[in-house]
C-alpha cells in the first residue's frame, strides 16, 4: 500500500471507512507532486465505486492525478483546483 510514504495502489481510500475519507484526502493533498497542468482532459468517472462526496473526491483526484491523486476534498478547494496548478488546465467532459 505504502513505500516511503508513497501510495502504490490505485483506490487504496476503498478500504477505509466513510468517516476517515476526509482524512485521506487530506493526506492526498500533502503528498501531491506537481506536474505540469494538461489541458483538454476528458475523464470518465463511473458513479457506481462510490457512495458518497468524500468517495467522489478520491476518485476525481485519482483519475485527474494516478494514484493516491487530489483534485479537491470540498466544493471550494475544487473550484481551486479547477483554476490550475492540480495537474489540468481544463476539462472540456466529465462524464
Amino acid at each position: 500500500m505504502f513505500i516511503n510514504n508513497e501510495v502504490t495502489e490505485k483506490n487504496t481510500w476503498k478500504k477505509l471507512h466513510c468517516d476517515e475519507l476526509q482524512g485521506w484526502l487530506v493526506f492526498a493533498g500533502c503528498i501531491v507532486k506537481p506536474r505540469p497542468d494538461r489541458e483538454n482532459l476528458v475523464i470518465s468517472i463511473d458513479g457506481n465505486n462510490f457512495h458518497n462526496l468524500d468517495g467522489f473526491y478520491c476518485t476525481l483526484g485519482e483519475e485527474i492525478n494516478g494514484i493516491g491523486g487530489y483534485f479537491g476534498r470540498q466544493l471550494y478547494a475544487l473550484y481551486d483546483c479547477l483554476r490550475g496548478d492540480f495537474g489540468v488546465k481544463s476539462i472540456p467532459e466529465i462524464t
